[in-house]
């Protein structure tokens, strides 16, 4: 008996250590982004010294000096912040009526498609053409003008997303709520909407993480006065190619710290959005 239960525990202890290998793979990259953040540039260099240094904040107070770090930040919240909800806005009631209209399957997957599309294109394709789309309306150097490029990539992985929840909802909950006297709207904001609230909550946090980490229409769509936080990296590397490890480490930090705060913070409705309808 004792044999028979060895070798049922050794499938899971065996996927145990699988997946602690698979965590500090992912894990390890922020961890030496975190502490590198902390060394001089000596430290960095001189691999005799990887463990063996004196913490100093020098990185992030010559971030804060030699940048207008606060008024980027503040760019950054806003264009992703702006993004997101015009996306949301538009992307679910979209998701709701592709999942629920009675169109034909064909025109169905016509138009999942195209949305699809949107996805696999790369975003380089994109770029002279919205590059005299915003500058013949004046949105060049503008918040708008990045928030309208975001969420033209943003409203298609919504749309995608969500209409895979919606169709996860069972009919008669709506069914019931329209005997109620709900409108279709009011069914989809007082009854799916929160039925799919994990979903939305994984869909609106890739999409921030996406707003929030894009460079190149940041680096080609602005200037000084509406720079994201991506494009400080870029004004650290000399003509010389001269690089300043320390402080790219300590951006680096500054750049993805608000993003693993609200991974953390939503984690449970996260991963509840992942595994949504996997089990039926």
């Amino acid at each position: 008996m004792s044999v028979i239960r060895n070798r049922k525990k050794f499938p899971a202890i065996a996927l145990t250590i699988l997946a602690l290998i698979v965590s500090v793979i992912f894990v390890f990259p922020i961890f030496y982004l975190f502490v590198s953040s902390f060394k001089h540039y000596v430290d960095l260099v001189d691999a005799s010294r990887s463990f063996k240094f004196l913490p100093t904040l020098d990185n992030y107070i010559t971030t804060f000096r030699k940048t207008n770090f606060y008024q980027i930040f503040f760019n950054s919240a806003i264009v992703a912040l702006g993004s997101i909800s015009i996306s949301t806005a538009l992307g679910v009631p979209a998701a709701y009526g592709l999942a629920r209209t009675n169109l034909s399957p064909k025109i169905k997957r016509e138009i999942s498609f195209w949305f699809l599309s949107m996805l696999i294109l790369p975003p380089v394709v994109f770029v002279i053409p919205m590059y005299y789309f915003l500058s013949s309306l004046s949105l060049l150097n503008t918040h708008v003008g990045l928030i309208i490029v975001y969420t033209l990539f943003n409203i298609p992985f919504i749309v995608w997303m969500m209409r895979n929840y919606f169709l996860s909802v069972p009919r008669e909950i709506e069914e019931a709520s329209f005997l109620d006297g709900c409108s279709s709207l009011q069914s989809l904001l007082k009854v799916v909407l929160p039925l799919s609230l994990p979903g939305l909550v994984a869909s609106l946090l890739f999409c921030f993480v996406i707003s929030w980490n894009e460079f190149l229409f940041a680096f080609i769509f602005t200037g000084a006065e509406t720079s994201t936080l991506p494009k400080i990296p870029r004004s650290f590397v000399s003509q010389q190619y001269l690089i300043a490890l320390g402080l790219l480490f300590a951006q680096g930090v500054l750049i993805i710290s608000p993003v693993i705060v609200i991974g953390v913070a939503i984690q449970r409705y996260f991963i509840k959005g992942l595994s949504f309808g996997a089990v039926k």
